[in-house]
């Protein structure tokens, strides 16, 4: 018997024959948040498993901050073979509860020979003798007992709720102009929920902007870092361009504005060395990958035929 983290995802169970690929990205998401603190991480039967963590509580904080997770649940795995001891233990864990309860089973062994309403039902008797300050109610119960017979037998009471959305990486990229207000930060929050890498650019004007201010942009980039991982920010100086801005007027020329084409340069630089629209993705014969390819979605290196410029 140990104790470990239940992970389980949401818009993943969705994709198709690509869904391996998903949850690839989604498990290699989780083993990088927890690899500091020293977490093993193995997917089986449809649930991610994080155990052996130095601090619990620091797991479950940077387990429900990554994209795609959709709750994590602190359970006890034990041998599911003597269900006595499932049942004791069930009893263990709702002894500091009251109020009323329910037990919901799922068996997804289904050679296990005691089917899912016979598990709440031999549960619930036990947890009811042993602990009469209890109630049952299976229709709004304060408390849920959960027992899942897989390849071992886990029972969980908590389940805590994470950010959803899609693994992130599976989207493409995107550039954030990031300022120091509300709204960006959480347009960036919003685009990489859905799995798209993002990269920030600040344009700072000093002294009419305060070095207050710029590092305020970097305490957000950081924020917004804890979901997305690693971030690369440019802090553009704008000064000058403000002051001395073209006198003929017509398209932006690299000599007039330097700096700015010197960040967006490098940021689709920094970007371009990456994979392109597969992902990494096998193309099967006769079939495409959901992404519809570069071309269509922009994925890959180009956006909807625009070249990258246009779109950083």
């Amino acid at each position: 018997m140990r104790e470990l983290l239940l992970v389980r995802y949401g818009e993943v169970h969705l994709k198709g024959q690509n869904r391996p690929y998903f949850l690839r990205t989604l498990v290699n998401a989780v083993r990088r948040a927890v690899r500091e603190i020293g977490g093993n991480v193995w997917i089986s039967d449809s649930r991610i498993f994080v155990s052996d963590a130095q601090d619990m509580d620091e797991c479950i904080r940077r387990v429900t901050k990554v994209f795609g997770v959709h709750s994590v649940c602190p359970a006890i795995e034990m041998e599911k073979n003597d269900f006595d001891a499932v049942c004791a233990q069930a009893v263990q864990m709702m002894r500091p509860l009251s109020g009323t309860f329910k037990v919901n089973a799922r068996r997804s062994d289904k050679h296990y020979p005691i089917d899912s309403p016979e598990i709440n039902r031999r549960v619930g008797e036990r947890v009811l003798e042993a602990l009469p300050g209890l109630r049952v109610d299976v229709h709004s119960p304060d408390h849920v007992l959960s027992v899942e017979i897989r390849d071992k037998a886990y029972l969980y009471v908590r389940c805590i709720p994470a950010v959803n959305g899609m693994p992130l990486g599976t989207n493409g990229r995107a550039c954030l102009l990031l300022s120091g207000g509300i709204d960006s930060p959480v347009a960036g929050f919003m685009i990489a929920k859905r799995g798209v890498e993002i990269c920030c650019v600040h344009y700072h004007s000093f002294p009419y902007t305060s070095e207050r201010a710029k590092e305020k942009v970097v305490e957000l980039a950081r924020i917004l870092s804890e979901y997305c991982g690693k971030i690369r920010l440019y802090v553009v100086p704008f000064t000058q361009i403000q002051m001395d801005p073209p006198e003929v007027p017509g398209p932006l020329h690299h000599a007039d504005h330097a700096p700015v084409h010197d960040a967006h340069r490098r940021a689709r630089g920094a970007y371009g060395r990456r994979a392109g629209a597969h992902h990494g993705r096998e193309r099967r014969p006769g079939r495409q990958p959901d992404d519809g390819g570069a071309r269509v979605h922009g994925r890959g290196g180009r956006h909807a035929g625009l070249p990258p410029v246009h779109r950083l």
